[in-house]
């Protein structure tokens, strides 16, 4: 996996070279609000700071998400232990509780064509005591 990022590394690095050399020659001047201006640059030093800047605002935006999801996160956390806490207490006050009766089942092959079978589970439904 390292040769195969190295390798489109030096892919990009290589267009972004070969693109500079071609574009060195046009020369622009970056004209700005109240007469600022910078220039005359190489086209392809504007293209780069233009990428770059947009780079820089996608990350901002990113780590903006990141601290808001993360906060969500610790919100969400918080609650669950609070509700964890109220769960121990609400066990603590309740009696014990008898524990279910375990009904196991079998499987039962019809005994003929056509032929139905009662389950196990139905016939020793109506034998347990109602509670």
């Amino acid at each position: 996996m390292v040769a195969v990022k190295f390798l489109v590394g030096l892919v990009v690095l290589v267009f972004l070279v070969t693109f500079a050399v071609k574009n060195m020659e046009p020369q622009v001047t970056v004209d700005y609000y109240f007469g600022y201006s910078f220039g005359p640059l190489p086209f392809f030093f504007a293209l780069l700071a233009a990428a770059v800047l947009g780079a820089l605002i996608t990350m901002l935006y990113s780590v903006v998400e990141y601290v808001k999801l993360t906060a969500t996160i610790r919100k969400q956390n918080r609650h669950i232990a609070t509700l964890e806490q109220e769960m121990i207490g609400y066990k603590q006050l309740s009696p014990e509780l008898p524990e279910e009766p375990q009904i196991q089942e079998e499987i039962a092959e019809p005994e003929g064509p056509g032929r139905e079978v009662e389950s196990p589970r139905e016939s020793q439904s109506e034998e347990l005591p109602a509670p």
